[in-house]
């Protein structure tokens, strides 16, 4: 069996070609799970390592979506929502580097930077929009995010929000979404904080998990991670009420 290649997972030859300058080799198994389901337009939730191999993970098929599916309208069409600006600016440079021969227009909202340059970007109606919650929420509070048009949400790391003390800010913007759009989370722990975050917004998800005894060793050898569709990571109970989901792990 031949390695699989980043034309192999219907990747697009501009994207490959940007890819291929950047030094990327082939895909990693990450890449290999969660590429294909982001562009069937599944909700994915993914357990794994907050790298950079997560990052070109989402960012390759949302490149790829936005010049497959293109609109007349101007507004926001994916959401991105990272725990820090150091996380915000790794997207941004991610996007900057693999939309090198497919221009997207995009946003990144930092926390300390001056509102009115942002709330000029947001008028701009970029197609990807990255931001910490905080400041995220301020300016939608102040009526400058319009997210009518979300296709796709991305929420880099669960787990990193819930360390910050800030899914609480970041279910209030998740709840200004369409109900249709795509979510795709990713999480580095599996805290009840965590797991009650994802109960709450995905949809049936497809799951994507690094096998316990590979999370603890640090072993470059070992497979990154495996999917498993419905696996035993999630399951959905409706309480008799019938108010929402609650995820047993």
């Amino acid at each position: 069996m031949e390695p699989m290649n980043f034309k192999s997972l219907n990747v697009i030859n501009p994207i490959i070609r940007a890819s291929t300058e950047a030094g990327f080799g082939r895909p990693t198994e990450i890449q290999q799970k969660v590429i294909p389901e982001i562009i069937l337009n599944k909700d994915v939730f993914c357990k794994t390592k907050n790298d950079e191999k997560k990052v070109a993970s989402f960012v390759i098929p949302i490149i790829q979506m936005m010049k497959k599916n293109m609109v007349d309208h101007r507004n926001i069409r994916v959401l991105i929502v990272s725990a820090t600006n150091e996380e915000v600016a790794k997207v941004d440079h991610y996007f900057e580097m693999l939309s090198e021969y497919l221009p997207i227009s995009k946003c990144a909202v930092l926390d300390g930077e001056l509102t009115g340059s942002q709330i000029y970007q947001l008028r701009k109606g970029p197609d990807i929009l990255m931001a910490t919650p905080e400041r995220l929420y301020n300016l939608i509070l102040q009526g400058h995010c319009d997210f009518s048009k979300i296709e796709t949400v991305v929420i880099e790391n669960v787990s990193g929000l819930g360390e910050l003390d800030l899914l609480g800010e970041t279910s209030n913007i998740l709840q200004k979404l369409p109900p249709k759009a795509q979510s795709v989370f990713f999480t580095e722990h599996l805290s009840k904080s965590v797991k009650v975050f994802a109960g709450k917004f995905l949809k049936t998800p497809c799951e994507i998990n690094i096998p316990e005894e590979f999370s603890v060793k640090e072993k470059s050898s070992l497979p990154f991670l495996y999917i498993k569709d419905h696996s035993d990571m999630i399951s959905e109970h409706r309480t008799n009420a019938g108010k929402g989901r609650r995820f047993a792990f």
